[in-house]
């Protein structure tokens, strides 16, 4: 939890820049892949834990720290890291 909780820092410092520079994408990659460790692998059960800890708009937030800037940041970090990874799939097949 110390390692995405450190990683969870460096995306807030990052958030002047794009959500999709080579930075964030290796942070992105980083994110992901501990978070999910921490949920042993299930990405529907980490869906749902993000959900849950989004607040809504103009609400505090869930999670300290976790604002809907900083979450929206992460959605468009990991979303567009996912879609890489999905198409490097397809062009590997």
């Amino acid at each position: 939890m110390e390692e995405v909780l450190a990683i969870l820092q460096q995306v807030s410092y990052m958030m002047p820049a794009s959500p999709y520079s080579s930075e964030a994408q290796v942070v992105a990659g980083h994110l992901y892949e501990k978070t999910l460790e921490l949920f042993e692998g299930d990405e529907q059960l980490l869906d749902k834990y993000w959900e849950l800890i989004r607040p809504a708009n103009g609400e505090e937030p869930v999670v300290m720290g976790m604002d809907s800037e900083l979450m929206a940041y992460i959605d468009e970090m990991i979303s567009f890291f996912l879609k890489q990874r999905e198409d490097e799939r397809h062009e590997e097949k």
